[in-house]
């Protein structure tokens, strides 16, 4: 009799070639594995409604709905697979159900609660020098995380007040405008701070860690975690939702379309006019909440 593992593994060969993203397809069987293994089931044969339902409870309780949806959707195709090869007898992909996704508008953080978060950063050590230019330059210039992750000194421009953005999203190299308050931040860190980090000299990029190394995704969460506590805004931010206040905020004071289309890296205008909807909706807003006839008289 095949074990669930060895099962997982001719499904993925199966699979090689018809789907882009195998890696992600192995994380999530791999998941799905590792919580029957808890439960010692470790063959098809063993596998029960009971079972699966405590799974679903479990992803639900544990992840967001887009995340929630993938792991699920696949852990769905790799049991119709079991029934459809007769490693199983009973369908239990239909105990799947997968919930949509909540759509609407983004929540922005205001302009003001912007400015909270970042005048929390104190600039006393040369970490939190760093954590302040760090959040400073997202904010200022809208790039993704992971553009700020590959961000090198040679990309950094002082004199003329750019960064290059070396094959960001979608393979496009884009040249980014850094605003006073960023820059002056910057230049801050570059000069007195960063050569207090562990073989600074070694190493080519902007932000570094503790170490010295190249600083990191997970690392950048904790800078966010640590200051989201610290200040207390409403809305707990996070790097992408920088980069929207970014483009709000600049929307807001009258900045064109196709300006902001440029500095997000984004191919079409049809993905910036998303920004346009949420100014749609302020509009709205302060229309009902000013407008002297909003309300009807008794």
């Amino acid at each position: 009799m095949k074990s669930l593992s060895l099962l997982t593994s001719e499904y993925l060969t199966y699979l090689n070639g018809r789907l882009k993203y195998l890696f992600i397809v192995k994380q999530n069987l791999r998941l799905f594995l590792d919580f029957l293994y808890c439960k010692q089931i470790k063959y098809p044969v063993q596998l029960n409604k009971k079972v699966i339902l405590e799974y679903i409870a479990y992803v639900n309780e544990t992840y967001g709905s887009s995340t929630r949806n993938r792991i699920l959707s696949n852990v769905r195709r790799f049991l119709i697979y079991l029934v459809e090869y007769e490693y199983i007898e009973k369908d239990y992909s239909n105990l799947i159900k997968l919930k949509r996704p909540k759509t609407g508008l983004l929540i922005i953080p205001t302009i003001e609660e912007v400015e909270e978060f970042l005048d929390c950063v104190d600039m006393v050590t040369h970490i939190e020098k760093r954590d302040k230019s760090l959040l400073e330059l997202l904010y200022s210039t809208a790039i993704r995380r992971k553009e700020l992750i590959n961000l090198n000194i040679e990309d950094v421009d002082i004199k003329n007040k750019t960064l290059r953005i070396i094959k960001g999203k979608g393979d496009k190299d884009r040249m980014v405008p850094i605003g006073d308050i960023a820059l002056k931040y910057l230049i801050i860190y570059l000069t007195e701070a960063r050569k207090e980090f562990p073989d600074n000299e070694k190493e080519c990029a902007v932000y570094l860690l503790r170490d010295g190394g190249r600083i990191t995704g997970s690392a950048i969460d904790i800078i966010f975690k640590k200051y989201n506590n610290k200040c207390n805004v409403r809305i707990r931010l996070r790097p992408h939702l920088l980069r929207h206040a970014c483009a709000t905020h600049l929307m807001q004071k009258g900045a064109d379309i196709r300006y902001i289309q440029e500095l997000l890296g984004h191919k079409s205008i049809c993905t910036t006019e998303i920004y346009t909807h949420v100014l749609d909706a302020d509009l709205h807003k302060t229309h009902n909440l000013y407008h002297p006839r909003k309300f009807l008289s008794s």
